[in-house]
């Protein structure tokens, strides 16, 4: 890819964000946001991302909720989770409600970490990728559609190209 892919980190922790933006930031766009209402803001403002990162444990929402919303806000980005504090249930409201692709314990190797973004970008390139790829073919397919149509009856391609435009 020639692009930097775009990634956002959601802690608490300033200083783990700094880290994590020193560590990673000539490899990929970093976007830092201190806490997960600031993350809301910064999809808002910024986004969409490509991969998303998120401590679980923060003040105000959680890793599992904030999943939950940036889900409907933005459903093409990968989502990946980090946490002190894994248990079963959590685990399963993570996939479940965060449709999260990783779950990573904190803390996290570097090495551990670096594979898991890589395979992310990897997964939101080719999920984009197939995304404008139906609807291309799907273009493609409704012109056919309609232009057999029109060799078939021509008062009905008067309609078919008022579908098209729809």
């Amino acid at each position: 890819m020639n692009a930097k892919q775009p990634i956002l980190f959601v802690d608490d922790d300033p200083e783990w964000l700094a880290g994590v933006r020193r560590r990673f930031r000539n490899k990929y766009r970093i976007d830092i946001a201190n806490g997960p209402v600031r993350a809301l803001e910064a999809v808002t403002e910024q986004g969409p991302y490509a991969v998303i990162v998120s401590d679980m444990v923060m003040a105000g929402l959680d890793g599992v909720t904030l999943f939950g919303r940036l889900r409907q806000a933005c459903p093409e980005t990968v989502r990946i989770l980090l946490t002190g504090h894994a248990d079963l249930a959590m685990a399963v409201a993570a996939v479940n409600t965060g449709a999260v692709f990783r779950l990573l314990q904190k803390p996290c190797p570097e090495e551990e970490l670096d594979a898991a973004l890589g395979a992310a970008v990897a997964l939101h390139a080719q999920t984009t990728a197939e995304k404008a790829f139906l609807k291309g073919a799907l273009r493609g397919i409704i012109k056919v559609l309609s232009d057999l149509l029109g060799l078939l009856n021509a008062e009905a391609q008067g309609q078919t190209w008022r579908i098209k435009r729809l």
